[in-house]
């Protein structure tokens, strides 16, 4: 359930992420730190100042697990997003996102 949440969550990210070249409001809510019942951190999202989402960290305070995604931006659409498992290395990995026309 937990990977199947983080997923969704990643695919928001990505979704989110507008192709309009246009400056966004300045008054844009964003989320910034996600907290379970128990008041635990466990994400926290890091903007540019363009309001694009450049990195995503997570925490399981239970399992004494943490990861990163970190994106980067090429005419204002995710380029490349990375990901960093601390507790499992193996597991890293970088995804390349190509447009067309």
């Amino acid at each position: 359930m937990k990977r199947f949440t983080f997923i969704i969550m990643t695919l928001l990210a990505i979704v989110s992420c507008s192709n309009d070249n246009s400056a966004e409001p300045q008054g844009q809510f964003v989320v910034d730190k996600i907290f379970d019942y128990n008041n635990n951190l466990l994400a926290e999202y890091i903007y540019s100042s363009e309001n694009q989402l450049i990195k995503r960290i997570t925490t399981d305070p239970i399992n004494q697990r943490s990861s990163d995604y970190e994106f980067e931006y090429l005419n204002n659409r995710i380029s490349k997003i990375r990901y960093i498992d601390y507790n499992f290395p193996q597991f890293n990995h970088t995804i390349l996102i190509h447009y067309d026309q």
